[in-house]
């Protein structure tokens, strides 16, 4: 949709954006899935207030896979973790969170295991939306599979000249890479002709 050139992830940065976005007729959102920023969460409110704030499980994961270093338990608390996203409902989800809390209770005072079980609700609002959609709104991984291939993309350039170079080389990487195939057609765009 866009994407703009930062210094930082502030709160005033991502208002701005979101309210472009906004501006430009963005407006009626149900969901935003979006990694552990809390600005993020900030403009979200700002600009889409009844938007559904989902935190990306598949950060989550990551950070309480950070958090867990050197920890004994951390490949079972890892598992663990990981299949309570696997719950059919919201229902079963919180019983089986329940059973992961008393499993690990004798570590609930460890950073990690306090993460987890404070990000919880943040992660499950896709609950809200039709189960056709769970699987994509759990996380941002295509973002982010967009950003490693932007990455690797960038180290052949090392610099660009100026910033309008690097924002036409980001477009048409968008689009060479776009998930929705929104482009058209060859004989689509050979009927419009």
């Amino acid at each position: 949709m866009d994407f703009e050139i930062a210094r930082g992830e502030s709160t005033n940065a991502w208002t701005r954006f979101c309210q472009k976005l906004y501006q430009r007729g963005l407006q009626n959102i149900k969901l935003v899935v979006r990694d552990d920023c809390d600005a993020i969460t900030n403009a979200i409110s700002l600009c889409w207030p009844a938007a559904l704030d989902q935190q990306c499980v598949f950060h989550i994961l990551q950070n309480l896979c950070k958090k867990l270093k050197g920890h004994p338990e951390k490949k079972n608390i890892l598992k663990d973790a990981s299949w309570l996203y696997e719950a059919q409902s919201e229902e079963e989800f919180y019983r089986w969170a329940i059973k992961f809390k008393n499993r690990y209770d004798r570590h609930k005072y460890h950073p990690a295991i306090k993460y987890f079980l404070g990000k919880i609700y943040e992660s499950i609002k896709y609950f809200e939306l039709p189960k056709e959609y769970w699987t994509i709104a759990k996380t941002s991984n295509r973002l982010e599979r967009f950003f490693e291939e932007l990455k690797r993309r960038i180290r052949v350039f090392r610099r660009f000249p100026n910033t309008q170079s690097c924002k036409r080389w980001l477009y048409a990487l968008i689009t060479e890479l776009d998930p929705y195939n929104l482009r058209l057609t060859n004989s689509e765009s050979q009927q419009s002709s």
